[in-house]
């Protein structure tokens, strides 16, 4: 069906011959298209009061996707900041997101969110998509941010907040003036509007005070590598695991939880993979409560991703394999914290090191303890109000500055 538009008298523009002759409107005519707010009326006090509360209401758009290829840590992140947001104000939120990565827009969906899907993702389908939605906020929580597609947003007139890990998810940084979240600060670097360290670590809002005490008989494992495992980690840790040297005494005791995320494709192998391991370990998909699980937990595998920073909220030592180089880079200097053991790239980490190490740090509650203390001095699990509160406070300063440097 086509659209039907309505004249709502907004904008009059035309030449001074045309007022002068006897046509209304002029034989040549033009229009602007409007969304429905732009072009609400004032009639009376009550359209009044009701333009005064659109007004104040802050609308936002997140643009994120995640899926089998991506991983969907930036879905977790957003959807944490949405929650946040929510609650702390009447903000209406969307998500923008890509139709070719469905593991995503059905997590959002699910959460209760409004979804619009992309059939294409260039950078013109995409402001003009955000466009339409007329926000007075685009959060972009992606892999890597674009300087032209910044700069793009930048003449739409709405504030701009990029959710990234580090400042290296941005291209020439130094030249957008848009705001910055990053969890691992770069204090060389002097930016405006940049907010950066593992305060700004956005966790759901069950991992705050949920740290339980370090046990001297550790023996819970939990392996999880995000919502889709691209490498295939998980098969990995499991069969390091069958080889350690305390399984064959104590083959009961061991206990191991392999988290599948919504987008995990190994599942054939996994199957195949079972029968030949010594122990049983509980598989978990579609976890709700991420928090309980990891928090029961002696020692966490994962990637170098949000779980880290959940781990260390939570002060449960971790072992990380990361799944691409990036993240290495991020890992070297994180565990410099003391929370985690970095193994390095997770497809080139042999099995023998990992079970020697697994093996090493069940055995060590010394060490144990330490990396537990660490992680708990380092994340607070307030990040996602923190964030919060730095976007809802971008409303009122109007458009943002972002684009180059002037």
């Amino acid at each position: 069906m086509e659209p039907l538009f309505r004249e709502d008298g907004a904008i009059w523009a035309m030449r001074r011959e045309v007022l002068d002759s006897s046509e209304r409107l002029g034989a040549r005519l033009g229009y602007v298209l409007m969304d429905k707010e732009s072009s609400f009326t004032v009639h009376d006090i009550y359209d009044f009061w009701l333009a005064e509360k659109l007004v104040r209401l802050p609308r936002i758009v997140f643009r994120v996707d995640g899926g089998a290829e991506l991983g969907m840590g930036h879905v977790y992140r957003s959807l944490a900041i949405a929650d946040a947001l929510c609650s702390i104000s009447s903000a209406d939120a969307q998500f923008l997101m890509s139709a070719d990565h469905p593991e995503g827009v059905k997590r959002v969906s699910g959460a209760g969110y409004t979804v619009r899907l992309l059939s294409h993702g260039g950078v013109d389908a995409i402001v003009e998509a955000i466009q339409e939605y007329s926000p007075n906020i685009v959060i972009n929580d992606r892999p890597f941010l674009e300087k032209d597609y910044l700069e793009a947003l930048a003449r739409l007139g709405a504030s701009t907040v990029n959710l990234v890990d580090t400042l290296e998810d941005i291209e020439k940084p130094a030249e957008i003036t848009s705001m910055i979240i990053a969890t691992m600060r770069v204090d060389q670097l002097e930016l405006e509007d940049y907010y950066g360290g593992p305060e700004y670590a956005i966790l759901r809002e069950s991992f705050a005070g949920a740290a339980k005490p370090v046990r001297a008989d550790a023996r819970q494992v939990v392996i999880s590598f995000g919502g889709s495992d691209p490498q295939g980690l998980t098969l990995k840790v499991l069969r390091a695991l069958d080889a350690l040297d305390s399984l064959d005494k104590t083959k009961s005791e061991l206990g191991v939880k392999a988290i599948l995320g919504p987008a995990f494709s190994y599942g054939q192998e996994l199957r195949e993979l079972l029968p030949k391991l010594h122990y049983q370990p509980i598989l978990l998909k579609n976890v709700e409560h991420m928090a309980e699980i990891l928090s029961e937990a002696d020692l966490v595998f994962c990637a170098g991703g949000m779980t880290v920073y959940e781990i260390a909220a939570l002060g449960v030592p971790g072992i990380v394999m990361c799944q691409n180089a990036r993240e290495v880079r991020r890992m070297e200097h994180f565990s410099r914290s003391g929370s985690v053991e970095h193994l390095g790239l997770g497809t080139e980490v042999e099995e023998k090191r990992i079970t020697q190490a697994a093996e090493a740090l069940l055995a060590n509650e010394t060490r144990r303890r330490a990396m537990s203390e660490s992680g708990g001095k380092l994340v607070d699990a307030r990040g996602a109000q923190r964030v919060a509160e730095v976007v809802k406070n971008a409303v009122p300063r109007g458009p943002a500055a972002g684009g180059q440097r002037r």
